[in-house]
């Protein structure tokens, strides 16, 4: 050792001669532990914390109904229809009650359910918040999924959520579902497939014979009607319905049975849908022709005229035509004005989807209005046909539309999170777990 590393020993001898030794307490150990108990505690007691929070929050700040209103003034149809967001809720597990709109797009709006329905709609509220509505096979509003006149109830086939179908009786042509909006719930019927709604909300369902068969939701009631067509349309009063048979333009009066042809339509003429039935004695026919070279694929022409059913005339009312793939009138606006819904994707799945299925107003002498802007990924629409004068609402926003969907997911993940909260406290207090359960188990297990 050299002069400098004495004087350097020296020196540390020398300052650690008046450090005071570390008096270590005698129960330093156990301290540590109640320190990593608290630590583990308090994380835990945070974690859990932290799910109450995140269900308590939607609950207290997650939108409600629009004020109350009366009764002649009914909440208006909202002005535009987004996109579902994924992990939507369902009609069957949180019903929100009557809807305004139903709206279908292909594939379900890309949305897979892993229990087997392979399509769903989206029912609009009249709270606008959204629902699916889900179905085994693919599913169209307006066409095998009608939402009755005034918004409670929806008719779909055999393959509807809820709907008990029993496929070794093979009663797929004679089951219907018809699900109440308000509970969710669903009612199966083996009368036949649903065809159309009365102004009073009875169904209207087509048996595997084609014949009609008139329901009764209320009372269960079932009248044979011994006549089929197509396209049927309600009188306003519910006693008397308009089908097509054939070229044959006929008129069925439901208590007497009795049927009479009021007109025969020429080859590209149809009834024009549900609210064909219109003020003076007069039934709306679609006149359909091929459009112009400047038309998309599968488009024809469509304009509106009148067929008198007490003497057959037909008579134009100077509507707009409208070019679309189908078009379907649901109904008249108190100021005469046809509302019509119009698909432009053609039924054929190989074919083009040329855009967004549109609702109209088409007055009388000419002249449109767009009613609802729908999203592109929809083909079809179906809209409560008692509402037709209360277009244009206000759509809710995307950050309610987000709120209600925590409101109602995560109450229906909390026992998932509950178990999450479990796993996560055991880990963190796993060797304390391990030192109080070991010896007993090895107690227990031991010969």
């Amino acid at each position: 050792m050299n002069t400098d590393e004495r004087a350097v020993a020296a020196a540390l001898r020398q300052i650690s001669a008046g450090v005071r030794p570390v008096r270590v307490p005698p129960d330093l150990w156990a301290r540590g532990r109640r320190r990593r108990r608290l630590r583990a505690t308090a994380i835990a007691a945070g974690v859990a914390a932290l799910l109450l929070a995140l269900i308590a929050v939607p609950l207290a700040w997650a939108p409600g109904p629009p004020p109350a209103r009366p009764a002649e003034h009914p909440w208006s149809i909202p002005s535009r229809i987004r996109v579902p967001m994924p992990l939507q809720p369902n009609l069957v597990d949180a019903p929100n009650g009557p809807a305004s709109v139903i709206v279908t797009g292909p594939g379900g709006f890309a949305a897979n359910d892993v229990f087997g329905f392979d399509d769903r709609a989206i029912a609009v509220g009249r709270d606008g918040l959204y629902r699916y509505v889900r179905d085994v096979n693919s599913v169209n509003a307006g066409d095998d999924l009608l939402l009755s006149p005034d918004g409670r109830y929806l008719a779909g086939r055999a393959d509807l959520e809820g709907v008990h179908f029993d496929e070794a009786a093979s009663d797929w042509q004679s089951t219907a579902g018809v699900m109440d909006l308000t509970t969710g719930k669903v009612r199966t019927y083996r009368e036949g497939v649903p065809v159309a709604w009365s102004p009073d909300d009875r169904l209207l369902v087509s048996a595997s014979s084609g014949r009609f068969t008139l329901l009764d939701l209320g009372s269960g009631a079932v009248v044979p009607l011994g006549v089929g067509g197509a396209a049927p349309a309600f009188s306003p009063d519910g006693q008397q319905i308009a089908l097509q048979q054939g070229r044959e333009l006929k008129v069925l009066d439901v208590d007497t049975r009795t049927v009479r042809t009021v007109a025969n339509l020429g080859a590209q003429q149809s009834l024009a849908g549900p609210g064909a039935w219109s003020a003076g004695n007069r039934l709306a026919i679609w006149n359909g022709n091929d459009c112009a070279r400047a038309c998309p694929a599968s488009y024809r022409d469509f304009r509106l005229s009148f067929v008198d059913i007490d003497n057959g005339a037909v008579t134009d009312a100077g509507f707009d035509a409208v070019q679309a793939v189908s078009a379907r009138l649901l109904g008249w606006r108190s100021g005469g004005d046809a509302v019509v819904t119009l698909s432009m994707t053609s039924d054929d799945p190989a074919g083009p989807h040329s855009g967004a299925p549109q609702v109209l107003s088409l007055r009388p002498g000419g002249g449109r209005t767009t009613l609802i802007t729908v999203t592109a990924d929809a083909d079809r629409v179906d809209v409560a046909r008692n509402l037709l004068d209360h277009f244009g609402g206000a759509p809710r926003s995307g950050w309610s539309m987000f709120l209600d969907l925590l409101r109602v997911r995560l109450p229906q993940a909390a026992p998932w999170l509950a178990a999450i909260a479990v796993l996560i406290a055991v880990g963190l207090n796993y060797r304390r777990i391990r030192a109080k359960v070991g010896p007993w188990l090895r107690r227990r297990i031991s010969p």
